[in-house]
C-alpha cells in the first residue's frame, strides 16, 4: 500500500490580493490533485475554505475541529485543524491539547484531530507558537495520547510551531523515538513569514512505514507555510 500524505497550514489566503484570494481555493484543489495528495493534514482552516472544500471534493472525507467550536471564523482567530482524505476515516476523536488560558500564557485553543485511514492512525496537530509553557503542555499531552496507542502504525504531522532548536520540542522528537515513532527528514524551510524562514511543519512516521520521498513544494503562494509531502508505504 503507497499513500502520499501532506501537511500544510494554509492560512494567511485573505492577506493576498484580490484576485489570488478569489482564486484560493482552486489553486488549493489543483495542487492536491496534482501532487496526488491521499491524506492531507490542514491548519487554520476558515469555515469559508471548509465550505468550498466540502462543495469541490465531494467524494473525499473532511474531519475536523474548531478553536473555538461553533463560533464564527473570525479573522485569524477562530481556525481549525482538520484532515482531508481520499478514504473515508473511522474512530474520529478531537480534543483540545491546551484551552485558553492565562495559566499557561495563551488565549489560543491548541487543538489536535486524529482518526484511522486505511489501518493507520493519522494525527493532525496545530500547537502553540508564543508561550513555552503551553508549548510544553501542548507536547506533554500529544505524547500521551501517542504512547497510549504506540502498538497502532502512526502518522503524525503538523505546524508544531517550534525548531529543532527547541529544547522541548528535541525531547519529544527522542522520547517518539523511543517508542518508534521517528521524525521525517527535511531541510527546506516551510514557513515563509514575516518572522523569518524556518521549518515549523513536520512529520512523523512508525518504524514499519516506510518513507520513498519526501519534499516540500514553493510554487503553490496562497499561505505563508510550504506544503510538506511524503510518500509512504506499508
Amino acid at each position: 500500500m503507497e499513500l502520499t500524505i501532506c501537511t500544510f497550514n494554509i492560512r494567511n489566503f485573505y492577506l493576498c490580493n484580490r484576485d489570488e484570494r478569489d482564486n484560493y481555493f482552486y489553486v488549493l484543489r489543483d495542487f492536491i490533485i496534482d501532487n496526488g495528495i491521499d491524506v492531507m493534514g490542514m491548519q487554520e482552516v476558515t469555515r469559508r475554505v471548509e465550505r468550498e472544500i466540502r462543495k469541490g471534493f465531494s467524494d473525499y472525507f473532511l474531519f475536523g475541529k474548531y478553536r473555538y467550536g461553533k463560533l464564527p471564523s473570525l479573522r485569524g482567530t477562530n481556525e481549525g485543524v482538520f484532515i482531508l482524505s481520499r478514504d473515508r476515516g473511522t474512530d474520529t476523536y478531537s480534543r483540545y491539547l491546551i484551552g485558553a488560558s492565562f495559566l499557561y500564557g495563551s488565549i489560543v485553543p491548541r487543538v489536535m484531530v486524529s482518526c484511522y485511514i486505511r489501518g493507520i492512525l493519522f494525527i493532525n496537530v496545530h500547537l502553540e507558537y508564543m508561550s513555552m509553557k503551553a508549548k510544553w503542555v501542548c507536547l506533554e499531552r500529544l505524547f500521551c495520547y501517542i504512547d497510549k496507542n504506540r502498538d497502532r502504525d502512526i502518522v503524525l504531522m503538523g505546524d508544531f510551531n517550534m525548531t529543532l532548536r527547541n529544547g522541548y520540542f528535541r525531547e519529544f522528537v527522542i522520547r517518539l523515538k523511543n517508542i518508534g515513532i521517528g521524525l521525517v527528514n527535511n531541510t527546506v524551510n516551510t514557513y515563509i513569514g514575516d518572522k523569518g524562514e524556518k521549518i515549523l511543519d513536520y512529520v512523523f512516521v512508525s518504524r514499519g512505514i516506510n518513507v520513498t520521498r519526501c519534499y516540500t513544494d514553493s510554487g503553490i503562494c496562497i499561505s505563508d507555510h510550504i506544503p510538506f509531502i511524503v510518500k509512504i508505504s506499508l
